[in-house]
């Protein structure tokens, strides 16, 4: 997430990026109130985005191309989507299954919470960053099936504006990477990433500071 501090440096978007016909542009909702406290959200947990949140976004919107807007339908990013969408005047449609994962027992918690319950297994896992399967929540076969449903129905050159966990997985299945290794794609909040078969572009916020 993004975490602005006083040796952050404000800076601005400002520099549009050359349109390839041929990539998805993958752009993850701004900060939200539950990222903001470090807690993982998941579908249930249907929050906002705070003002940084926003403010992340609109920076945002100078990288991308005016063409279609596919998005998750929670809160986060339909705000996140009605935001780029304004300025680029181009209409959105949500998509069901860009949802975000359902996360079970991790819902709501920080990752220090989560690590108290965790299987030898899903330590191993986490440790190296492999995906796992949520406990009493989706796994990353299910997440893989209902990601390869939206390959089906949405063709390149789009944005589509979602989650973590269910980009870093679409980025695998339009990069051709192992989906085991989804995690390893670490994306933050309202990160651009750039996705075509066998490359991936990112750009990044991460410990700069975006004033609203």
């Amino acid at each position: 997430m993004l975490a602005p501090t006083d040796s952050s440096t404000t800076f601005a978007l400002t520099r549009p990026i050359k349109l390839d016909p041929h990539s998805f542009y993958l752009v993850r909702h701004g900060q939200t109130t539950l990222g903001a406290e470090g807690k993982y959200q998941g579908r249930k947990e249907d929050v906002e985005l705070t003002d940084l949140g926003r403010a992340e976004v609109a920076a945002l919107v100078p990288f991308l191309p005016s063409i279609p807007i596919f998005c998750s339908p929670l809160i986060r990013t339909v705000q996140t989507s009605k935001i780029i969408s304004q300025a680029l005047d181009i209409p959105f449609i949500t998509m069901p299954e860009l949802v975000d994962a359902s996360i079970g027992d991790w819902g709501g918690k920080t990752l220090v919470e989560c690590e108290k319950s965790f299987t030898s297994l899903l330590r191993i896992q986490h440790e190296q960053n492999l995906s796992m399967d949520f406990p009493n929540g989706e796994s990353t076969a299910e997440l893989k099936e209902r990601t390869s449903w939206l390959l089906h129905k949405v063709s390149a050159p789009a944005i589509i504006v979602g989650h973590q966990f269910p980009l870093q997985i679409l980025t695998c299945l339009v990069a051709d990477i192992p989906t085991h290794l989804a995690r390893k794609l670490w994306m933050d909040e309202a990160s651009l990433s750039i996705v075509r078969p066998n490359r991936i572009d990112v750009l990044n916020f991460k410990n700069r500071t975006i004033t609203a």
